[in-house]
């Protein structure tokens, strides 16, 4: 048996496979979607957590005092220079002068 032969019977093998150019076109049979029951189903959870958030955090940490009798304020005075001890320090003495060059005096 001749290769050629052979070839012709596996083209007519695959010839008889294939379906009518007709058929390859049809429409897909529409599937009904999970989605429609699936996202809403999902979204439940989600806007409760939201809802419960903002409620968290819009309500009051403490109760508001509606008392006038309360004690007034006292102003924290500050040192207006806390770290001017640091300016005393013996370091600075010995600090280099970065206006000239140490290698070349």
């Amino acid at each position: 048996m001749k290769i050629d032969d052979e070839f012709a019977k596996l083209r007519a093998e695959d010839a008889d496979k294939v379906p009518p150019f007709e058929a390859m076109w049809r429409p897909r049979p529409k599937r009904a979607s999970r989605w429609w029951l699936a996202a809403p189903a999902a979204a439940v959870p989600v806007l409760a957590a939201a809802a419960v958030m903002i409620l968290w955090t819009a309500a009051p940490s403490t109760p508001a005092v509606t008392s006038a009798a309360t004690t007034p304020v006292q102003a924290i005075t500050l040192d207006p220079e806390p770290l001017d001890f640091l300016l005393d320090s013996p370091s600075l003495a010995s600090a280099p002068d970065f206006d000239t060059n140490p290698i070349h005096p």
